[in-house]
């Protein structure tokens, strides 16, 4: 499996700030923490510590990641992969575990598992 790490920090040095919007740099930031938090659940899993509802949700999120961002044959364009990347956080979190700044949750997080909009 790649690591998503570098490549991701690489590409926030190129981007973010110049060619993206604004809420990049905090989506991104969201992504890779609950990335980590998420293989750290799994190795509590593979441990056979006992697993909570958010480290269940933060296994849902890494495997929904690696599906939707690490297709090596499946390009993205910029806008859409940060669309994406809000759809994927509010499927699986609630707006305060994602630990990002109120007006870009009240823009970008989607009630999509209730069909509403948070705005």
């Amino acid at each position: 499996m790649l690591d998503p790490f570098g490549s991701l920090s690489r590409l926030k040095q190129h981007v973010i700030g110049k060619e993206t919007r604004a809420d990049h740099g905090d989506l991104a930031n969201a992504m890779i923490r609950l990335y980590a938090q998420a293989e750290d659940a799994e190795r509590k899993r593979a441990m056979a510590f006992d697993i909570n509802d958010y480290d269940l949700r933060l296994l849902r999120y890494r495997d929904l990641f690696r599906e939707t961002f690490m297709a090596i044959d499946r390009p993205m364009p910029l806008e859409a992969a940060l669309d994406l990347g809000w759809k994927l956080l509010s499927d699986c979190f609630e707006p305060a575990e994602l630990l990002v700044k109120d007006a870009l949750i009240k823009a970008h997080y989607l009630r999509t598992h209730a069909g509403e909009s948070a705005a």
